[in-house]
């Protein structure tokens, strides 16, 4: 897979997001990691409500609000239950991969808005991450130009720099709809789902 030899590290993204505050940290991974939810929701038939109260948790928590150890570890459980497995040798790059990139940023954005746990760092910048690689695993299995990730990666550097100028975390970030979005939605017949 070529797209993932592009794109920030998670060394790279530490050291950009170190200087943050927790919360704003958890903002930026929030709105990279909501940005991908529909391709877990297209190459998976459940679970895309718990990912997306698993973020609505983490962008409460970015916001302001006090989130407990327990609401997190709960959300963390619902995630787990529905995060699907895979075998690396014999699933590299399947729909069940690409699924398991989202789940795992998810889980990494619920980590790292853990105050308990010191806020990890670490789990912010490995979730957006991950975030990348679900689209570049999309972008690569359904054949799309290489220009759609770099999309997806130049939309995620643009948040970052928001985040590094602002004074308060951005919950609320610019939606735009990149092309690999469109195809899940005109091949793949993805459709947003109502909010329950």
């Amino acid at each position: 897979m070529a797209f993932l030899l592009r794109g920030p590290t998670v060394r790279e993204l530490e050291a950009r997001l170190r200087p943050l505050h927790p919360r704003l940290r958890v903002a930026v991974a929030a709105a990279c990691v909501e940005q991908v939810l529909p391709i877990f929701e297209t190459m998976k038939d459940d679970g895309g409500d718990e990912l997306r109260e698993a973020i609505a948790l983490a962008k409460r928590y970015a916001d302001g609000e006090a989130v407990t150890p327990d609401e997190i570890g709960s959300a963390l459980s619902r995630v787990h239950e529905v995060i699907p497995t895979f075998d690396e040798e014999y699933d590299p790059e399947t729909p069940t991969r690409m699924a398991r990139s989202v789940g795992d940023a998810v889980e990494g954005v619920l980590r790292a808005a853990d105050e308990q746990a010191g806020s990890p760092v670490d789990r912010a910048a490995k979730a957006i991450r991950d975030a990348y690689e679900a689209v570049a695993r999309f972008v690569d299995y359904d054949d799309l130009d290489e220009a759609d990730a770099a999309e997806e990666q130049e939309w995620q550097e643009r948040i970052l720099r928001q985040a590094e100028a602002a004074a308060k975390p951005p919950v609320d970030v610019a939606r735009h709809d990149p092309r690999w979005l469109v195809q899940l939605k005109d091949e793949w017949g993805w459709e947003p789902r109502p909010a329950r």
